[in-house]
């Protein structure tokens, strides 16, 4: 599955360039991330993306976005926070129905590059971390939301929420779940809302 998504990303991307000319850019900005179901915590954990990515104008309405952007990810939850880093590959298609705002919409597919996590001992200001890589699966699939605005022909601010498909947790940490909450089968996705500038050069 995770084949053919790739594959059809690269042929859109390929076409798409062949076909317009692209305007290379890059972006960052701040992150608020939380995971939804069995593994929702009680505070999102704030965080931040940065990356590049390839604008290619088909129509004059419609723009198509593939991107490349590592991604800090994770919850805050009892003393205890998850990080998790992430490589996303979204590929944005923006319809812009006036002048210098975009509707963005598209698939992400993101490969998890690290992850422990870092807990405060009770009772002191110590606080220790430990590798957490076994406790979520190492793909991730998602649908992200949003809208740019343009300051500039260059220039944009954008908004993005991405909804998560896949259950990130592994039998290891259903395990956990399981034995320490009674939670059979534990379910959660990433949940991402993002605020971010772009920069088309």
């Amino acid at each position: 599955m995770i084949k053919k998504i790739l594959t059809l990303i690269t042929l859109i991307t390929i076409t798409s360039i062949s076909a317009q000319k692209a305007n290379f850019g890059l972006k960052g900005g701040l992150n608020i991330t939380n995971f939804s179901g069995d593994l929702k915590a009680n505070s999102s954990k704030t965080g931040f993306n940065v990356g590049a990515f390839v604008a290619i104008k088909t129509s004059s309405q419609l723009i198509i976005q593939p991107e490349l952007i590592y991604s800090t990810q994770g919850v805050t939850d009892s003393g205890s926070t998850f990080n998790l880093g992430y490589i996303n590959i979204p590929v944005m298609f923006k319809y812009m129905p006036v002048d210098k705002v975009s509707l963005d919409f598209g698939p992400q597919l993101g490969f998890m590059t690290s992850a422990d996590v870092t807990t405060t001992i009770p009772g002191s200001n110590t606080a220790i971390t430990v590798d957490a890589s076994k406790l979520f699966n190492s793909t991730d699939f998602g649908l992200n939301l949003g809208a740019t605005l343009y300051a500039t022909q260059k220039l944009g601010i954008g908004l993005r929420y991405n909804i998560g498909f896949t259950n990130i947790a592994t039998q290891e940490l259903k395990d956990i779940a399981r034995y320490t909450a009674n939670i059979k089968d534990a379910y959660g996705a990433n949940r991402v809302f993002s605020v971010n500038v772009e920069y088309k050069f």
